[in-house]
């Protein structure tokens, strides 16, 4: 949402942090678990198309972001969960200074995790009976992979082999399941894909005026002085606006964004309908070119296939150059609660507005309004640029999640300009975001 720019870290913007830190960690290491067993060349494709899968940089970054998180909430299990992962590692000598420190001073039930950890990743012997040793891990450790890991490595140095077996099955299981999601996944964007390269023959023989289907004025009727100033009168009403939810509200996070959202976007729909359109009797839904012809949805469909495709291809390479780049894309960017684990009504309040108000409001407000605004005075390009940063800094996301949403914002500013209507580029929006809905439920929501 577009408040989200005004927090410090991203950490901030997630909704118990240590438990979705948990939970991304751990089918992380669950996929890469699987990985180790598909074929070969299914590995190298996966190279390929996500490089991150299986990789270093992977790791280090669970490890870096524990150790981000750990300070932050002081919670005794993201620490346990760190001292999990850097005896997955092999990172042996700082557990070993960590869990010596943990076991003098730590609480409960830190300290007792110290020790357990001392004997899964260090060799120090333990007293306890196993079956008492694997009960406390079930019910200190949440369950998952950390749970898994920890339980197993117990039980083999304490020669409970049938423990062992257990859990491995378990492990292999779920592994399984999450591999056949990911395959899910990556078949559906390949499919984008294949549907653009398909599409793109046809989209290039024809003259870039022939895409044009719709009444919108681009650049636009209203005075640009006037627009500036709409624009900037309507942004700081919309940002104070945004804040009242929050404090007088009590309800779930969903509805909360959502009715901040819906509040952060009536002023300037409102100044905009009375100062840019109305003076003039200029019809909103003429202007922006928001009706479609009935010949025209073939053309709509093709521009919408071309439009998605664009979008993800750069999105892909905007992702590659930051794993070349070791610019890693933060995971509480690209990660919501609401959507691993909210209730039905939860998850549905955030899919309407992810997948629906969210873009519709999105395009009007910063391709329809901005963009047209900047057109006065600039060719598309620059317009383009200007207006899709605006549209990624109010998403508040770091380096390489600014610059993916800055491409989206130039490509959504594209599909307006040639096809005169803001139907195809929300179109576009809503599916993008649709895939990234899905792809959380998919891998995080299901079990």
């Amino acid at each position: 949402m577009a408040l989200t720019s005004l927090r410090v870290s991203p950490v901030y913007g997630v909704a118990s942090p240590a438990r979705s830190l948990a939970l991304v960690a751990g089918r992380t290491m669950e996929l890469r678990q699987a990985c180790r067993q598909i074929p070969a060349w299914e590995r190298r494709f996966y190279q390929i198309y996500d490089s991150t899968v299986g990789s270093a940089e992977e790791i280090s970054d669970l490890v870096a972001w524990h150790r981000e998180l750990a300070p932050l909430v002081r919670d005794p299990i993201t620490v346990a969960h760190l001292g999990i992962l850097e005896g997955e590692t092999a990172q042996l000598d700082l557990l070993r200074g960590q869990a010596n420190r943990w076991s003098a001073q730590a609480p409960e039930p830190l300290r007792s995790l110290s020790f357990l950890l001392q004997n899964a990743y260090l060799g120090v012997p333990l007293s306890d009976q196993p079956e008492r040793v694997l009960a406390f891990v079930k019910e200190t450790l949440p369950p998952g992979w950390f749970q898994n890991r920890l339980e197993e490595r117990l039980a083999r140095n304490l020669s409970d082999l049938k423990s062992v077996s257990a859990i491995q099955r378990s492990e292999a299981d779920r592994s399984r399941h999450l591999l056949w999601r990911y395959r899910f996944m990556t078949g559906l964007d390949l499919a984008i894909l294949f549907a653009f390269a398909g599409a793109l023959l046809p989209f290039i023989r024809r003259p870039a005026s022939s895409w044009r289907f719709s009444t919108a004025s681009v650049p636009p009727r209203w005075d640009g002085t006037v627009g500036i100033t709409v624009l900037i009168r309507g942004f700081a009403l919309g940002i104070l606006l945004g804040f009242v939810p929050g404090l007088i509200v009590k309800g779930s996070d969903a509805v909360v964004n959502l009715i901040a959202y819906l509040l952060w976007s009536l002023p300037i729909l409102f100044l905009a309908k009375r100062h840019l359109f109305n003076p003039d009797r200029l019809r909103l839904r003429d202007e922006l070119g928001m009706t479609v012809p009935p010949t025209a949805w073939k053309k709509l469909a093709l521009i919408i296939v071309i439009g998605l495709g664009i979008d993800s291809l750069g999105s892909w390479l905007i992702g590659r150059t930051g794993v070349l780049l070791h610019l890693p894309n933060h995971w509480a960017e690209s990660f919501e609660p609401d959507l691993a684990w909210g209730n039905r009504w939860t998850v549905g309040v955030s899919l309407f507005g992810m997948i629906l108000l969210g873009p519709w409001i999105e395009e009007l407000v910063f391709r329809g309004l901005i963009y047209g605004t900047l057109r006065k005075r600039f060719l598309w390009i620059p317009a383009a640029l200007l207006s899709a940063a605006l549209f990624s800094f109010v998403h508040g996301y770091g380096l390489l999640g600014f610059v993916s949403v800055l491409w989206s914002g130039v490509v959504y500013a594209w599909i307006y300009e040639k096809s005169g209507s803001l139907v195809p580029g929300f179109a576009v929006h809503a599916l993008g975001n649709l895939l990234f809905s899905l792809n959380l439920i998919v891998m995080y929501r299901l079990p």
